[in-house]
């Protein structure tokens, strides 16, 4: 008999249970789903990040080696390519508190490190290979480099070398690419540069070549030309003319020596190369030396009696007319007087005496002022200079010429007083009579008179003649205070220059001087002291000097040269005690090794002094130490000028380098892969 089931005790029916099964399924379905995604992202970025720390580790390596490495000493694969695909650099082993080595003042290089990708079978590899030894030798340590590339490793080339595998990865690459300096020269106008370095690189001494090329040009730009002013070679840092230097190549486009005073006369010399490049890679190569003091401007110069002048700056003897502004001797000086005055003169002979102790300064040309009254013009008809006999100072002095005097030439016209003076006329001249208007003075010609005031002078007369209706003279008149000497003496009439004045009846003696003065001097001879030089050598092995000169027949120039261990020279030696360097090029073995240097120029000119020397290009060169070299300048900036880099012997100069590293990787049918790029700078220490 059948027991009846309990109330609220029945099973699941068939579709319930279908039901149940399928979502259970379907929540399996979606907890599987899940959990598969969720892996599958994992494994993508966990492949990511394992790539992007491969790759960041790597650079940050390879950056930490520059930066404890030699920018001149790096070596790269594959030889003459303008990117690289592996380096070689120096390393030096730290110390016990984590500093360089040094030995003999140079930093201690004892490791090679290399960088390098190898296929090894299906995968790339960055490895890294060290050498324990550094070969100096540029051409020895690129045998290596280009060895280990091939072979993957240093094995066979030394037994102290290892390599090992920073990462592998079906796709591996490494890209350095050296950054070198450039300069954009456009500007809406045109301008000089500020001084501006492009980096710098080991240099040995002697000679080496400096190449401007074309790399672009601003989108501004019109064009691709080149304006050069001043090149630096630190550590010495002295500015070297490129007009001056020599070029060894170009692309063959026209170089222009181009005055830039209408610019504002900020250029070195006032002038620039224009090198008229119209295209990429178009270049000029320019020699030059490593070390050397250039002076083509003769800047912040000592003149004694010497200027620079000229578009080209050069040195000569200074001008008559610059000489002059400082008298040889003046009438107030002489006559001590307070006040000048005027006298009416007509029909008169006059003679002025020129004190010879109260002239002061040497000349080898003289020429004389006269003044006209301040309100009354003065003719004169005739003049004469010549020395007077006897001499105020011994008492025997009188009013005759002691010989024939030399008869003057008025071919300058008039100058109003307080007026600058134009260039003056020289002897021989033309003119021996003129009208000085008031208020106005006249100069007679330049003519040859030898003063030498390093012995007693002998006093001068100045005779003069004004005809009448002649007008006034300017008189000087003396302090009124016993004794007055005589300082003129007249007669009346057109009295002869050899005739003794002394027996006419109207003959007077005057306290004060007739129209006459001032005596200017020019002296064909002057001297020009350098400033101060910083080789910055303790021990400077001097070289030789070297200049170029103008000498027009009979002149001279010749170079003195000093050094010294002091900034302010003491204890060089005195230039009168200096051998004097007649002839270019000059050897300085006799010169101290000392580090500061200075020269100084000496010129003298010849009759009948129509031209003067010069001198310029003064160059003293010794062998620079080896080590860093700084490369720098200024340059033109203009609406036509491109882009362009600088070389040093065929060589870029690396500021820094440019490191691209990327990884790629393939993942169930999809690749990734990750890129960095990084700049890294080394030390560039030169040592």
């Amino acid at each position: 008999m059948r027991k009846r089931q309990a109330e609220g005790q029945r099973g699941f029916s068939l579709v319930e249970a279908v039901m149940s099964l399928a979502l259970g399924a379907a929540f399996l379905a979606a907890v599987y789903g899940s959990w598969f995604f969720c892996t599958k992202v994992w494994n993508q970025e966990s492949l990511r990040s394992k790539l992007r720390a491969d790759v960041e580790f790597s650079i940050e390596k390879i950056k930490e080696e520059l930066r404890l490495s030699d920018g001149n000493g790096l070596v790269f694969y594959p030889q003459n390519a303008s990117t690289y695909t592996a380096i070689s650099l120096p390393r030096a082993t730290p110390d016990a508190s984590g500093f360089l080595s040094f030995s003999g003042g140079n930093v201690a290089w004892d490791k090679t490190m290399i960088y390098h990708i190898y296929q090894n079978g299906s995968q790339k590899e960055l490895r890294k290979t060290v050498f324990d030894s550094f070969n100096p030798s540029i051409p020895s340590r690129q045998a290596q480099l280009d060895s280990v590339v091939a072979n993957g490793s240093g094995a066979g080339l030394s037994e102290s070398s290892f390599t090992r595998t920073l990462f592998s990865s079906e796709d591996v690459s490494l890209t350095i690419t050296p950054q070198a300096a450039t300069f954009d020269g456009y500007s809406t106008s045109t301008t000089r540069s500020a001084n501006t370095s492009f980096g710098s690189k080991k240099l040995t001494a002697g000679n080496h070549q400096v190449r401007f090329e074309v790399t672009g040009k601003n989108t501004a730009s019109s064009g691709y030309q080149m304006g050069l002013d001043e090149l630096s070679l630190t550590p010495s840092g002295g500015l070297q003319e490129v007009e001056i230097l020599s070029v060894a190549a170009s692309s063959g486009q026209a170089k222009i020596n181009q005055d830039m005073t209408p610019y504002g006369g900020v250029w070195g010399g006032n002038q620039q190369v224009n090198y008229q490049s119209s295209g990429l890679g178009q270049f000029i190569t320019l020699d030059t030396y490593y070390d050397q003091w250039l002076e083509s401007n003769f800047s912040n110069m000592t003149y004694t009696n010497t200027q620079t002048t000229g578009l080209d700056p050069h040195l000569e003897i200074s001008s008559r007319e610059n000489q002059g502004l400082s008298p040889a001797w003046q009438a107030d000086s002489q006559t001590q007087a307070v006040l000048p005055g005027d006298l009416g003169v007509s029909d008169k002979s006059y003679r002025s005496v020129i004190f010879g102790g109260v002239v002061t300064k040497s000349a080898k040309m003289i020429r004389l002022r006269f003044d006209a009254a301040s309100n009354q013009f003065l003719t004169i008809q005739s003049a004469y200079f010549g020395v007077r006999q006897g001499t105020e100072a011994s008492g025997s002095g009188t009013s005759e010429f002691a010989s024939i005097p030399i008869q003057l030439f008025f071919d300058n016209a008039p100058v109003p007083q307080g007026s600058p003076d134009p260039v003056g006329a020289v002897n021989p001249g033309s003119v021996t009579s003129g009208v000085i208007p008031a208020g106005h003075h006249v100069w007679t010609n330049w003519f040859e008179y030898a003063l030498d005031t390093s012995v007693p002078l002998p006093d001068f007369l100045v005779s003069l003649y004004a005809p009448s209706g002649a007008g006034s003279v300017r008189t000087l008149n003396p302090i009124p205070s016993p004794p007055v000497p005589v300082h003129a003496y007249s007669v009346e009439g057109n009295q002869p220059i050899s005739f003794d004045w002394s027996t006419l009846p109207d003959y007077q003696s005057h306290a004060y001087l007739f129209s006459v003065a001032e005596l200017a001097g020019w002296d064909g001879a002057g001297s020009a002291t350098s400033q101060i030089y910083d080789t910055q050598l303790v021990s400077t092995a001097y070289s030789q000097v070297t200049w170029s000169s103008v000498l027009p027949s009979g002149s001279s120039a010749f170079l003195k040269v000093r050094s010294s261990a002091n900034a302010n020279m003491s204890g060089a030696t005195a230039w009168s005690a200096l051998p004097a360097y007649l002839s270019s090029p000059a050897s300085l073995s006799g010169l101290s090794n000392l580090r500061y240097a200075q020269f100084q120029v000496t010129l003298n000119a010849a009759p009948p002094y129509t031209s003067t020397p010069q001198v310029d290009n003064v160059k003293i060169t010794w062998p620079g130490a080896t080590g860093l070299v700084t490369i720098g300048g200024y340059f033109t900036r203009r609406p036509d000028y491109g882009i362009f880099k600088v070389k040093v012997d065929g060589e870029d100069i690396v500021k820094a380098l440019e490191i691209k590293l990327n990884i790629a990787k393939t993942y169930q049918g999809k690749t990734y892969s990750f890129s960095l790029n990084s700049e890294g700078k080394t030390r560039n220490t030169g040592k």
